[in-house]
């Protein structure tokens, strides 16, 4: 088994319950979000694809990609191809339980540092968003790119305001 791609399924699982298991600290509270849409704006460079993800396939196939999926993904070298297939096949499913949690997380972050309401919705909001539209069609790829520079910027001044 490979450490890349345990390490990218535990840091995954952390990040969707960091804000249900983590106690405030406005340090990391503010990394968790800045890291949260910096890694959204990073999957806009690699076609909706999660770089630590692209860089697995590549090392195994350096000719291979984005959005090629003649590869496996990494949670094959976890789980083994059966359980990547049962993955796959509901990854609908999964993918909405997880977002429910993972918004659930990103809200009570948000909300114990003191983000407008209104900002909180906006950020769940463009979260779920994300995932409906640009994993699945690349072509709001500019879009979202202005939107999650937006939130980066905002994010860090809300942190800089906390000081």
């Amino acid at each position: 088994m490979e450490i890349i791609p345990v390490l990218h399924l535990l840091l995954t699982v952390y990040i969707v319950i960091y804000g249900f298991v983590s106690p405030k600290n406005t340090f990391f509270d503010f990394f968790y979000l800045f890291l949260l849409y910096g890694t959204a704006l990073s999957w806009t460079f690699y076609d909706g694809e999660c770089p630590l993800t692209y860089y697995h396939k590549k090392s195994i196939d350096p000719s291979y990609k984005s959005r090629d999926t003649k590869l496996s993904g990494d949670l094959a070298s976890v789980f083994g191809k059966d359980i990547e297939s049962l993955i796959n096949k509901h990854y609908k499913i999964i993918c909405f339980v997880g977002y429910i949690i993972y918004s659930t997380s990103i809200y009570l972050v948000a909300r114990r540092q003191h983000f407008p309401i209104l900002a909180i919705f906006l950020l769940v909001l463009t979260t779920g968003s994300y995932c409906v539209t640009i994993l699945n069609n690349m072509k709001f790829h500019s879009f979202y790119m202005i939107i999650l520079i937006g939130w980066l910027i905002y994010i860090f001044s809300m942190y800089l305001k906390s000081k």
